[in-house]
């Protein structure tokens, strides 16, 4: 087992669905954190894809 290393920074994950046309229909923004988990900070669908 490794030590836990406290210099790694917190990383930002920026996630998009696009259409066929290249229109950005949902997208997302995750922090990942240093024990490897994530929390969604941001989520967007367009209106017309949500169910």
């Amino acid at each position: 087992m490794t030590a836990f290393d406290e210099t790694i920074e917190d990383e930002l994950v920026v996630l998009k669905v696009t259409d066929s046309d290249g229109n950005i229909i949902a997208g997302c923004n995750l922090i990942i954190d240093r024990w490897r988990a994530a929390d969604l900070d941001i989520l967007r669908v367009e209106e017309t894809y949500r169910r």
